[in-house]
Protein backbone atom coordinates (compact mmCIF):
# COMPACT_ATOMS: atom_id res chain seq x y z
CA UNK A 1 0.00 0.00 0.00
CA UNK A 2 1.25 3.62 -0.52
CA UNK A 3 3.18 5.39 2.19
CA UNK A 4 0.83 7.34 4.58
CA UNK A 5 0.53 10.98 3.68
CA UNK A 6 -0.86 12.90 6.68
CA UNK A 7 -1.16 16.61 6.10
CA UNK A 8 -0.72 19.53 8.49
CA UNK A 9 0.77 17.24 11.15
CA UNK A 10 3.32 18.19 13.81
CA UNK A 11 6.87 16.82 13.54
CA UNK A 12 6.96 13.12 14.57
CA UNK A 13 8.61 12.43 17.88
CA UNK A 14 10.26 9.28 19.17
CA UNK A 15 9.24 10.04 22.75
CA UNK A 16 5.73 10.05 24.22
CA UNK A 17 6.09 13.65 25.43
CA UNK A 18 4.44 15.96 22.87
CA UNK A 19 6.11 19.17 21.80
CA UNK A 20 3.56 21.98 22.11
CA UNK A 21 2.79 23.58 18.80
CA UNK A 22 0.39 26.36 17.83
CA UNK A 23 -3.15 25.19 17.27
CA UNK A 24 -4.16 25.56 13.62
CA UNK A 25 -7.18 27.74 12.99
CA UNK A 26 -10.14 25.38 12.50
CA UNK A 27 -11.96 25.67 9.24
CA UNK A 28 -15.47 24.58 8.50
CA UNK A 29 -15.63 21.36 6.52
CA UNK A 30 -16.95 22.22 3.04
CA UNK A 31 -19.80 20.29 1.51
CA UNK A 32 -18.19 18.01 -1.09
CA UNK A 33 -19.18 18.48 -4.69
CA UNK A 34 -16.95 15.85 -6.29
CA UNK A 35 -18.03 12.43 -7.47
CA UNK A 36 -18.12 9.49 -5.05
CA UNK A 37 -15.09 7.15 -5.01
CA UNK A 38 -15.13 4.28 -7.47
CA UNK A 39 -14.59 1.77 -4.66
CA UNK A 40 -16.52 1.43 -1.41
CA UNK A 41 -15.25 2.45 2.00
CA UNK A 42 -16.18 0.18 4.91
CA UNK A 43 -16.04 1.03 8.61
CA UNK A 44 -15.97 -1.93 10.99
CA UNK A 45 -17.14 -1.38 14.57
CA UNK A 46 -15.57 -4.47 16.14
CA UNK A 47 -17.34 -6.05 19.10
CA UNK A 48 -14.65 -5.99 21.81
CA UNK A 49 -16.98 -6.00 24.80
CA UNK A 50 -16.68 -2.93 27.02
CA UNK A 51 -14.33 -0.88 24.87
CA UNK A 52 -13.80 0.63 21.42
CA UNK A 53 -12.15 -0.68 18.27
CA UNK A 54 -12.94 0.73 14.81
CA UNK A 55 -11.26 -0.24 11.56
CA UNK A 56 -11.53 2.10 8.56
CA UNK A 57 -10.93 0.23 5.30
CA UNK A 58 -10.44 2.39 2.21
CA UNK A 59 -9.14 1.55 -1.28
CA UNK A 60 -5.81 3.19 -0.41
CA UNK A 61 -4.83 3.72 3.26
CA UNK A 62 -6.38 2.11 6.33
CA UNK A 63 -6.81 3.30 9.91
CA UNK A 64 -7.44 1.44 13.19
CA UNK A 65 -8.97 3.57 15.94
CA UNK A 66 -8.35 1.91 19.34
CA UNK A 67 -8.06 -1.79 20.09
CA UNK A 68 -10.47 -2.45 22.95
CA UNK A 69 -9.35 -3.92 26.31
CA UNK A 70 -6.23 -6.03 26.55
CA UNK A 71 -8.15 -9.31 26.56
CA UNK A 72 -9.77 -8.34 23.23
CA UNK A 73 -6.46 -7.93 21.39
CA UNK A 74 -6.56 -11.40 19.88
CA UNK A 75 -10.17 -10.80 18.80
CA UNK A 76 -9.15 -7.65 16.94
CA UNK A 77 -6.16 -9.33 15.25
CA UNK A 78 -8.21 -12.34 14.25
CA UNK A 79 -10.92 -10.08 12.78
CA UNK A 80 -8.38 -8.05 10.80
CA UNK A 81 -6.86 -11.20 9.37
CA UNK A 82 -10.27 -12.41 8.21
CA UNK A 83 -10.32 -9.18 6.17
CA UNK A 84 -6.86 -10.04 4.81
CA UNK A 85 -5.42 -6.89 6.38
CA UNK A 86 -1.62 -7.02 6.10
CA UNK A 87 -0.87 -3.37 6.83
CA UNK A 88 -2.49 -0.72 9.04
CA UNK A 89 -1.27 2.68 7.90
CA UNK A 90 -2.46 4.62 10.97
CA UNK A 91 -3.05 3.20 14.46
CA UNK A 92 -4.93 5.76 16.56
CA UNK A 93 -4.93 5.58 20.37
CA UNK A 94 -7.69 8.02 21.33
CA UNK A 95 -6.66 8.14 25.01
CA UNK A 96 -4.69 5.92 27.41
CA UNK A 97 -7.51 4.04 29.14
CA UNK A 98 -7.18 0.25 29.17
CA UNK A 99 -10.45 -0.37 27.29
CA UNK A 100 -9.08 1.58 24.32
CA UNK A 101 -5.34 0.91 24.17
CA UNK A 102 -5.12 -2.52 25.83
CA UNK A 103 -5.86 -4.44 22.65
CA UNK A 104 -3.42 -2.28 20.68
CA UNK A 105 -0.57 -4.02 22.53
CA UNK A 106 -1.48 -7.27 20.76
CA UNK A 107 -2.02 -5.48 17.43
CA UNK A 108 1.38 -3.75 17.58
CA UNK A 109 2.99 -7.06 18.56
CA UNK A 110 1.40 -9.17 15.82
CA UNK A 111 1.81 -6.48 13.12
CA UNK A 112 5.45 -5.46 12.92
CA UNK A 113 6.91 -2.00 12.47
CA UNK A 114 6.62 -1.97 8.69
CA UNK A 115 3.03 -3.20 8.90
CA UNK A 116 1.99 -0.56 11.46
CA UNK A 117 4.33 2.36 10.71
CA UNK A 118 2.49 5.29 12.32
CA UNK A 119 0.87 5.62 15.75
CA UNK A 120 -1.33 8.67 16.36
CA UNK A 121 -1.49 9.45 20.08
CA UNK A 122 -3.39 11.99 22.19
CA UNK A 123 -0.25 12.96 24.11
CA UNK A 124 -1.96 12.30 27.44
CA UNK A 125 0.26 10.11 29.61
CA UNK A 126 -0.50 7.78 32.53
CA UNK A 127 1.53 5.48 34.75
CA UNK A 128 -0.48 2.28 34.28
CA UNK A 129 1.27 -0.89 33.15
CA UNK A 130 -1.04 -1.11 30.15
CA UNK A 131 0.02 2.35 29.02
CA UNK A 132 3.72 1.61 29.59
CA UNK A 133 3.47 -1.59 27.53
CA UNK A 134 1.64 0.26 24.78
CA UNK A 135 3.98 3.24 24.66
CA UNK A 136 7.05 0.97 24.54
CA UNK A 137 5.72 -0.55 21.31
CA UNK A 138 4.57 2.84 19.98
CA UNK A 139 8.08 4.32 20.37
CA UNK A 140 9.38 1.76 17.90
CA UNK A 141 7.28 3.48 15.21
CA UNK A 142 6.66 7.03 14.10
CA UNK A 143 4.57 8.67 16.84
CA UNK A 144 2.36 11.60 15.85
CA UNK A 145 0.47 13.67 18.39
CA UNK A 146 -3.00 14.63 17.29
CA UNK A 147 -3.82 18.31 17.29
CA UNK A 148 -7.01 20.15 16.49
CA UNK A 149 -7.15 21.18 12.84
CA UNK A 150 -4.83 18.40 11.65
CA UNK A 151 -6.00 16.14 8.81
CA UNK A 152 -5.16 12.83 7.14
CA UNK A 153 -5.91 11.82 3.58
CA UNK A 154 -6.79 8.13 3.37
CA UNK A 155 -8.01 8.15 -0.22
CA UNK A 156 -8.76 10.66 -2.94
CA UNK A 157 -12.23 11.23 -1.49
CA UNK A 158 -11.66 10.16 2.14
CA UNK A 159 -10.41 12.83 4.53
CA UNK A 160 -10.07 12.61 8.32
CA UNK A 161 -9.97 15.82 10.38
CA UNK A 162 -8.88 16.06 14.03
CA UNK A 163 -11.39 18.02 16.15
CA UNK A 164 -9.84 17.26 19.55
CA UNK A 165 -7.54 17.63 21.48
CA UNK A 166 -6.29 21.19 21.34
CA UNK A 167 -2.64 22.04 22.05
CA UNK A 168 -1.61 22.43 24.74
CA UNK A 169 -4.02 19.90 26.24
CA UNK A 170 -7.03 21.76 27.64
CA UNK A 171 -7.98 19.36 30.41
CA UNK A 172 -6.14 18.37 33.57
CA UNK A 173 -4.36 15.16 34.43
CA UNK A 174 -7.50 13.62 35.93
CA UNK A 175 -9.51 13.96 32.75
CA UNK A 176 -8.14 11.64 30.08
CA UNK A 177 -11.60 11.27 28.51
CA UNK A 178 -11.88 14.94 27.54
CA UNK A 179 -8.41 14.81 25.99
CA UNK A 180 -9.62 12.02 23.67
CA UNK A 181 -8.85 12.23 19.98
CA UNK A 182 -12.07 13.09 18.14
CA UNK A 183 -12.08 12.51 14.38
CA UNK A 184 -14.48 13.49 11.63
CA UNK A 185 -14.19 11.44 8.46
CA UNK A 186 -15.74 12.62 5.21
CA UNK A 187 -16.43 10.20 2.37
CA UNK A 188 -17.95 12.60 -0.16
CA UNK A 189 -21.50 13.18 1.11
CA UNK A 190 -21.42 10.58 3.92
CA UNK A 191 -19.67 11.61 7.12
CA UNK A 192 -18.61 9.83 10.31
CA UNK A 193 -17.81 11.27 13.74
CA UNK A 194 -15.56 9.14 15.96
CA UNK A 195 -15.63 10.56 19.50
CA UNK A 196 -13.50 8.28 21.70
CA UNK A 197 -14.56 8.90 25.31
CA UNK A 198 -15.03 12.64 24.83
CA UNK A 199 -17.46 14.09 27.37
CA UNK A 200 -19.48 17.29 27.78
CA UNK A 201 -16.53 19.67 28.49
CA UNK A 202 -14.59 18.67 25.36
CA UNK A 203 -17.85 18.61 23.37
CA UNK A 204 -18.37 22.25 24.40
CA UNK A 205 -14.79 23.06 23.37
CA UNK A 206 -15.35 21.52 19.93
CA UNK A 207 -18.59 23.48 19.51
CA UNK A 208 -16.82 26.70 20.48
CA UNK A 209 -14.06 26.01 17.93
CA UNK A 210 -16.67 26.39 15.18
CA UNK A 211 -16.29 23.10 13.32
CA UNK A 212 -19.05 21.80 11.09
CA UNK A 213 -20.14 18.76 13.11
CA UNK A 214 -22.97 17.60 10.87
CA UNK A 215 -22.43 13.85 10.45
CA UNK A 216 -24.37 10.95 9.01
CA UNK A 217 -22.98 8.36 11.42
CA UNK A 218 -22.10 9.07 15.07
CA UNK A 219 -19.96 6.81 17.21
CA UNK A 220 -21.52 7.73 20.55
CA UNK A 221 -19.03 9.03 23.11
CA UNK A 222 -17.95 7.09 26.20
CA UNK A 223 -20.01 3.98 25.46
CA UNK A 224 -23.30 5.86 25.79
CA UNK A 225 -22.59 7.40 29.19
CA UNK A 226 -24.88 10.19 30.37
CA UNK A 227 -21.76 12.38 30.64
CA UNK A 228 -21.41 12.49 26.85
CA UNK A 229 -23.61 13.32 23.86
CA UNK A 230 -25.01 16.54 25.29
CA UNK A 231 -28.15 17.97 23.74
CA UNK A 232 -26.27 20.89 22.15
CA UNK A 233 -23.62 18.58 20.71
CA UNK A 234 -26.20 16.15 19.35
CA UNK A 235 -28.15 19.03 17.87
CA UNK A 236 -25.07 20.16 15.95
CA UNK A 237 -24.32 16.65 14.66
CA UNK A 238 -27.86 15.66 13.63
CA UNK A 239 -26.91 12.04 12.89
CA UNK A 240 -29.07 9.52 11.10
CA UNK A 241 -27.37 6.54 12.77
CA UNK A 242 -25.66 6.16 16.15
CA UNK A 243 -23.31 3.31 17.07
CA UNK A 244 -22.67 2.49 20.73
CA UNK A 245 -19.67 0.27 21.45
CA UNK A 246 -20.50 -1.35 24.77
CA UNK A 247 -20.14 -4.63 26.66
CA UNK A 248 -23.15 -6.71 27.58
CA UNK A 249 -24.08 -6.41 31.26
CA UNK A 250 -21.18 -4.04 31.99
CA UNK A 251 -20.67 -2.75 35.53
CA UNK A 252 -21.22 0.89 34.53
CA UNK A 253 -24.77 0.48 33.27
CA UNK A 254 -23.77 1.72 29.80
CA UNK A 255 -25.50 2.89 27.75
CA UNK A 256 -27.37 5.15 30.16
CA UNK A 257 -31.06 5.69 29.56
CA UNK A 258 -30.65 9.47 29.38
CA UNK A 259 -28.39 9.11 26.33
CA UNK A 260 -30.74 6.64 24.66
CA UNK A 261 -33.64 9.02 25.29
CA UNK A 262 -31.77 11.96 23.73
CA UNK A 263 -30.97 9.93 20.64
CA UNK A 264 -34.52 8.59 20.37
CA UNK A 265 -35.95 12.10 20.68
CA UNK A 266 -33.93 13.06 17.58
CA UNK A 267 -35.21 10.04 15.66
CA UNK A 268 -31.72 8.49 15.44
CA UNK A 269 -31.42 4.80 14.55
CA UNK A 270 -29.34 3.16 17.31
CA UNK A 271 -27.01 0.19 16.92
CA UNK A 272 -25.20 -1.44 19.86
CA UNK A 273 -22.36 -3.94 19.77
CA UNK A 274 -23.77 -5.71 22.86
CA UNK A 275 -27.02 -6.37 20.98
CA UNK A 276 -25.95 -6.33 17.32
CA UNK A 277 -22.38 -7.63 17.53
CA UNK A 278 -19.78 -6.31 15.11
CA UNK A 279 -21.19 -3.75 12.66
CA UNK A 280 -20.08 -2.95 9.13
CA UNK A 281 -21.13 0.31 7.52
CA UNK A 282 -20.27 0.47 3.83
CA UNK A 283 -20.59 3.63 1.75
CA UNK A 284 -19.90 4.75 -1.80
CA UNK A 285 -19.96 8.39 -0.72
CA UNK A 286 -23.58 8.88 -1.70
CA UNK A 287 -25.40 6.08 0.14
CA UNK A 288 -24.57 3.69 2.95
CA UNK A 289 -25.74 0.36 4.29
CA UNK A 290 -25.44 -1.21 7.75
CA UNK A 291 -24.70 -4.89 8.30
CA UNK A 292 -24.91 -6.44 11.78
CA UNK A 293 -23.36 -9.65 13.05
CA UNK A 294 -26.39 -10.56 15.16
CA UNK A 295 -30.08 -10.40 14.39
CA UNK A 296 -32.10 -8.95 17.21
CA UNK A 297 -35.24 -10.90 18.14
CA UNK A 298 -38.44 -9.08 17.32
CA UNK A 299 -39.81 -7.82 20.62
CA UNK A 300 -43.27 -9.04 21.56
CA UNK A 301 -45.52 -6.04 22.25
CA UNK A 302 -46.65 -5.86 25.85
CA UNK A 303 -50.44 -5.49 26.10
CA UNK A 304 -51.66 -2.41 27.93
CA UNK A 305 -53.13 -3.55 31.24
CA UNK A 306 -56.82 -2.77 31.79
CA UNK A 307 -57.56 -1.43 35.25
CA UNK A 308 -60.75 -2.98 36.62
CA UNK A 309 -62.46 -0.80 39.25
CA UNK A 310 -62.77 -2.48 42.61
CA UNK A 311 -66.39 -3.31 43.48
CA UNK A 312 -67.96 -1.40 46.35
CA UNK A 313 -68.16 -3.58 49.46
CA UNK A 314 -71.68 -4.57 50.46
CA UNK A 315 -72.93 -6.04 53.74
CA UNK A 316 -74.11 -9.61 53.44
CA UNK A 317 -77.27 -10.11 55.52
CA UNK A 318 -77.29 -12.98 57.98
CA UNK A 319 -79.59 -15.62 56.58
CA UNK A 320 -82.76 -16.25 58.59
CA UNK A 321 -83.53 -19.93 58.98
CA UNK A 322 -86.62 -20.78 57.00
CA UNK A 323 -88.92 -23.32 58.72
CA UNK A 324 -89.65 -26.37 56.71
CA UNK A 325 -93.30 -26.34 55.67
CA UNK A 326 -95.47 -29.03 57.12
CA UNK A 327 -96.53 -31.40 54.38
CA UNK A 328 -100.23 -31.80 53.97
CA UNK A 329 -101.22 -35.48 54.24
CA UNK A 330 -102.85 -36.78 51.15
CA UNK A 331 -106.59 -37.28 51.42
CA UNK A 332 -107.81 -40.52 50.05
CA UNK A 333 -111.02 -40.03 48.10
CA UNK A 334 -114.02 -41.79 49.52
CA UNK A 335 -115.06 -44.44 47.08
CA UNK A 336 -118.46 -43.89 45.59
CA UNK A 337 -120.97 -46.59 46.52
CA UNK A 338 -121.61 -48.94 43.76
CA UNK A 339 -125.30 -49.29 43.13
CA UNK A 340 -126.33 -52.72 43.83
CA UNK A 341 -129.53 -54.42 44.36
CA UNK A 342 -128.75 -54.58 48.03
CA UNK A 343 -127.17 -51.38 49.41
CA UNK A 344 -124.35 -52.95 51.45
CA UNK A 345 -121.83 -50.25 52.58
CA UNK A 346 -118.14 -50.82 51.78
CA UNK A 347 -116.11 -51.07 55.02
CA UNK A 348 -113.31 -48.39 55.55
CA UNK A 349 -109.85 -50.04 55.85
CA UNK A 350 -108.03 -49.57 59.17
CA UNK A 351 -105.20 -46.97 59.11
CA UNK A 352 -101.61 -48.25 59.07
CA UNK A 353 -98.25 -46.79 60.47
CA UNK A 354 -97.28 -45.51 57.04
CA UNK A 355 -100.34 -43.28 57.05
CA UNK A 356 -98.97 -41.42 60.14
CA UNK A 357 -95.32 -41.05 58.91
CA UNK A 358 -95.76 -37.58 57.31
CA UNK A 359 -97.32 -36.27 60.51
CA UNK A 360 -94.43 -37.55 62.60
CA UNK A 361 -91.79 -35.99 60.31
CA UNK A 362 -93.54 -32.63 60.32
CA UNK A 363 -93.81 -32.71 64.12
CA UNK A 364 -90.09 -33.44 64.52
CA UNK A 365 -89.08 -30.64 62.14
CA UNK A 366 -91.26 -28.11 63.94
CA UNK A 367 -89.80 -29.17 67.27
CA UNK A 368 -86.24 -28.76 65.99
CA UNK A 369 -86.97 -25.30 64.59
CA UNK A 370 -88.53 -24.18 67.88
CA UNK A 371 -85.61 -25.56 69.86
CA UNK A 372 -83.06 -23.77 67.67
CA UNK A 373 -84.97 -20.52 67.94
CA UNK A 374 -85.02 -20.80 71.74
CA UNK A 375 -81.31 -21.48 71.89
CA UNK A 376 -80.52 -18.47 69.67
CA UNK A 377 -82.79 -16.25 71.69
CA UNK A 378 -81.23 -17.27 74.99
CA UNK A 379 -77.76 -16.74 73.61
CA UNK A 380 -78.67 -13.20 72.51
CA UNK A 381 -80.19 -12.48 75.93
CA UNK A 382 -77.02 -13.63 77.65
CA UNK A 383 -74.83 -11.53 75.36
CA UNK A 384 -77.08 -8.59 76.11
CA UNK A 385 -76.38 -9.06 79.80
Amino acid sequence: MPTPTPTSTPTPSSTPTPTPSPTPTPTLTPTPTHMPPLENVTIHFIDVGQGDSIFVDTPTLDMLIDGGPREAGETVVRYLRTLNVTRIDFVVATHPHDDHIGGLITVLTKYNITQTPVVVDSGFETTTKTYQDYVTLARQRTVMYAVRGQSFVLDVNVNVAVLNPARPLEFDDANANDNSIVLKMQVCNVTFLFTGDSEAPSEASILTAGFNLSSTILKVGHHGSRTSTSSAYLGAIEPEVAVISVGEGNQYGHPHQETLDRLAAKGVTIYRTDLDGTLEITTDGANYCVKTEKIRPTPTPTPTPTITPAPSPSLTPTPTPTPTPTPTPPVSPTPSPTPSPSPTPTPTPAPTFADYTPYLIATVVIAVVIAVSLVVRRKKEREGL
